[in-house]
């Protein structure tokens, strides 16, 4: 995907940003429900809504597990973030910060499916949610401390919160996998 021209920048703006809001370093781990909480986007874990609707949660814990990961619902211009709370931590916390990027990039809000019962999907929001949510858990600086403090795979999913698949694609996408190994070329 293109982003953007500016987005990936603006991106790590956003995620280093929030961090100080939070009384962060650059380095330090985002909670995304500190985040939620910071930006007034209540947070709802799907199990909250089994009695409303036993069948979608039953289905959605189980053999649709993989189908349904968060929604943004608005109400007026308030955001309401439901996810599901069925993943493992490092799968909810990309769900939530994925939601909650919506809201930061505003987003428009569009009608859930098309004429014709079609999903209504925008690639592009989609895409662009994507990397702020991956900026977010993982910022460049993160990404690059990680790698020259030679944090092992497992600590950086233990310390930041996200999967292995986060982090290999942070640590190439923000560009800190090529700074560390030209530093490692110049030591040689």
């Amino acid at each position: 995907m293109g982003y953007r021209r500016g987005f990936k920048a603006e991106a790590e703006w956003y995620a280093l940003e929030f961090r100080r809001e939070l009384q962060l370093s650059d380095t330090c781990p985002l909670n995304p429900r500190d985040l939620a909480d910071l930006l007034s986007i209540p947070l709802m874990g799907m199990s909250e809504l089994s009695d409303e609707v036993p069948q979608a949660v039953e289905h959605f814990s189980t053999d649709g597990e993989s189908s349904f990961s968060g929604l943004t619902v608005f109400h007026g211009s308030k955001r309401l973030v439901i996810y599901n709370d069925n993943h493992g931590e490092e799968r909810t916390n990309s769900n939530i910060a994925h939601e909650l990027s919506h809201g930061i990039l505003g987003h428009p809000i569009t009608p859930p499916m098309c004429e014709g019962g079609m999903r209504n999907f925008n690639q592009d929001i989609e895409d662009e949610a994507n990397f702020l949510a991956g900026a977010l858990l993982l910022p460049k600086p993160a990404a690059k401390h990680a790698l020259f403090s030679r944090m092992t795979t497992s600590e950086i999913i233990t310390t930041y919160g996200i999967s292995k698949e986060m982090i290999i694609w942070r640590l190439n996408i923000s560009g800190a996998q090529a700074i560390f190994a030209r530093s490692k070329r110049r030591r040689y």
